[in-house]
């Protein structure tokens, strides 16, 4: 967040450097509608590096979304100004404000969903708490750095070259974030789901196959006139698979070897199966994972995660002899349970099926975290938008718009508003882990996010004149006093969000919901007051009816999620809840 506050925060002077015009009015519309673009590319970012965090790992992509950041901020401080080289000027600044946001749509995101993942049980509110708190050191910094431009320089030269300075100060943090990130370890609970996602998509893909050339034959054998189509069949497949994930750190997997006189496990380290007919091979199947698992625990100090299984068939008397004839299975244990069918084809088409799922687990590498959130998570993904028209709305105004108004309608000093706005970002760093921490506690998530939501709605416009008058009083009281509730909100809300997925598609569905909600309730929401108060004054009431609209819409939200996830309300540690009717790993297409 240094930069987009750095950009923030200098409004009046990147305005005159990039924008200059004879009207105020359209100069500040274009200013923030170039603000705005950073935010608009964000769910294209959040896209992108979601399916990269949730498909191949959260530290790569923690390391790429520094990088695109950093380097953007650095070109930005290079830009020649509009007087130089005319309209060009606005645009490259657009451009490369654009790729900060497509960067900025995976970095936060990614970073609550780590902390969440990481976190133990009983701690994971204060966590993901950390998170959101986070931005507010980055933000801190950004205001301290133009406060030490600002005071030295005069107007001209803060125009002509001071205002490039806390652009090129990303040069010399940027090196300690990637060495911290290097050495992140991936979470167990991701590498679990992933896993299970994976071997989703291996069934899936293999009945849908073998569907394909099978639903034919079987519909010209049928009793029924009405012939079995290719889906039919391939849902019949698939409904037989039952997936689970055992990656090797876990120290449940010997439960996974049960004694059962039709199961027949394909080993990861033999091409043949293994029939447990007494308890001695059960035995040795289990001594074998105790050694697996203690290689695990080997592997987890150096901060990875290896996966193992086997696959285990139970077969139709048919199956069982070509049972030792299957290929094996790597890195995840497939549980597939066959019909016993008597028709001849029935039996052919699940013997295929089975052989074409041990030939693909190979091969496909990964599963497809969009097409998972899509199919399966959409409501979860709507449900979070909606909540979050309530923080991203407060955010940007008590940050960004409330201190460059301010400074136009109450002529305010900038040094004094970036004074105020330093005050508010540190009682947003107090209140936003106090929020996760209370999460922990027991206190009813949702609920208190309502509450808060509330009170914020009903004295947010009173707080808004009483900044149009441009009292000092006001301004170091009531600014630092909303951005403390809009941090206590962004606690419960970084406790809630994350436990509405399941870890395999969560890099995904909270990056996609949480920036898709920042773009139309945060990034786009100045321009918005800016274009209503021409119409509606002053700007402090356009302002204060559409926080209102937007709380409304959360507190809508917030229902739905009660619903939606029953438990998430409940006292007490709750996060092992998954959304009513949802099935984390369920079928993909």
């Amino acid at each position: 967040m240094f930069d987009f506050t750095v950009y923030a925060q200098l409004s009046t002077v990147l305005t005159a450097v990039f924008f200059p015009s004879s009207s105020e009015s359209a100069s500040l519309l274009s200013f923030w509608g170039v603000f705005a673009v950073g935010f608009i590319s964000r769910p294209l970012g959040a896209m992108l590096f979601g399916h990269v965090g949730d498909a191949y790992g959260r530290r790569i992509t923690m390391l790429l979304t520094i990088l695109l950041i950093t380097l953007p901020t650095v070109l930005i401080g290079c830009l020649p100004s509009y007087h130089m080289i005319g309209i060009a000027a606005p645009v490259l600044l657009a451009i490369l404000r654009f790729l900060q946001g497509l960067a900025v749509g995976g970095e936060f995101g990614g970073c609550i969903v780590y902390l969440f993942e990481i976190a133990p049980k009983h701690r994971k509110g204060l966590f993901s708490s950390f998170g959101q708190a986070a931005i507010a050191p980055g933000i801190i910094l950004g205001i301290l750095v133009c406060l030490a431009v600002i005071y030295p320089c005069s107007k001209a030269q803060l125009e002509l070259w001071g205002w490039r300075i806390p652009f090129l100060v990303t040069i010399i943090t940027t090196p300690i974030a990637i060495i911290m990130r290097m050495h992140m370890p991936e979470p167990y609970e991701f590498m679990e789901s992933a896993g299970k996602m994976k071997l989703e998509r291996v069934a899936s893909t293999a009945a849908h196959k073998v569907a394909r050339t099978y639903s034919r034959q079987i519909s010209k054998q049928a009793s029924s006139v009405r012939p079995v189509t290719s889906h039919q069949l391939s849902r019949r497949l698939h409904d037989m698979t039952h997936v689970v994930a055992s990656p090797l750190a876990s120290p449940h997997q010997s439960s996974l070897l049960e004694e059962d006189d039709d199961a027949y496990f394909l080993n990861t380290d033999s091409s043949n199966a293994t029939k447990p007919t007494d308890n001695n091979n059960n035995k040795d199947a289990a001594a074998s994972t105790a050694s697996d698992v203690a290689g695990a625990k080997a592997a987890h100090k150096t901060q990875s995660y290896k996966k193992a299984g086997s696959i285990k068939l139970y077969a139709s008397p048919s199956m069982k002899k070509d049972a030792d004839a299957a290929s094996p299975f790597h890195h995840q244990q497939l549980e597939l349970q066959l019909d016993h069918d008597n028709d001849p084809t029935m039996q052919e088409c699940e013997k295929a099926y089975a052989k074409e799922v041990t030939q693909l687990a190979p091969k496909i590498k990964h599963h497809v975290p969009l097409a998972v959130l899509f199919k399966d998570h959409w409501v979860s993904l709507l449900l979070q938008f909606l909540l979050e028209a309530a923080l991203g709305s407060g955010f940007y105004t008590w940050f960004s718009w409330a201190p460059a108004y301010v400074r136009t309608a109450g002529h305010v000093k900038l040094t004094t508003s970036l004074w105020a706005v330093l005050l508010g970002m540190i009682a947003f760093l107090v209140m936003v882990p106090l929020g996760g921490h209370l999460s922990d506690k027991g206190a009813p998530k949702v609920t208190c996010f309502m509450a808060l939501n509330v009170v914020s709605a009903a004295i947010c416009i009173p707080v808004l004149l009483a900044l149009h008058t441009g009292s000092l009083v006001a301004v170091f009281l009531l600014l630092p006093l909303m951005m403390g509730i809009t941090g206590l909100l962004g606690g419960f809300n970084v406790s809630i969000l994350p436990l509405m997925y399941p870890a395999g598609v969560r890099a995904s569905g909270f990056n996609i919901g949480h920036n898709a909600a920042m773009v139309a309730f945060g990034g786009c929401l100045p321009f918005m007051i800016q274009a209503l108060s021409m119409a509606l004054q002053p700007g402090a009431v356009a302002a204060g009816v559409i926080l209102i609209i937007l709380a409304v819409v959360a507190l809508c939200a917030a229902v739905g999620i009660m619903k939606h996830v029953p438990m998430m309300d409940a006292r007490g540690n709750n996060h092992d809840h998954v959304p009513a009717g949802a099935v984390a790993g369920a079928h993909q297409v």
